[in-house]
């Protein structure tokens, strides 16, 4: 899979994942405690929100759920 750099150590899987939602997904990511997690993220490409699934293994946490979109960033970062 290609990945887009969206700046902050975001990326964004192509091409499905926007980097505005990519940003979003590691917003919420790190607001809720734990390291494998469930969460709604707002798409303000599409207007919709979507469930991820977020898993951490090792230092680098990888999100994927709605409409094929995958997002990933380093743990803690």
């Amino acid at each position: 899979m290609d990945f887009q750099d969206c700046g902050e150590s975001v990326l964004a899987g192509q091409p499905h994942t926007s980097c505005q939602f990519a940003k979003n997904v590691h917003q919420k990511y790190v607001s809720v405690p734990g390291d494998s997690v469930e969460i709604d993220v707002y798409s303000p490409v599409t207007g919709q929100t979507y469930a991820m699934a977020c898993v951490r293994s090792g230092d680098t946490v990888t999100c994927r759920g709605g409409n094929e979109a995958v997002v990933r960033f380093p743990y803690g970062g």
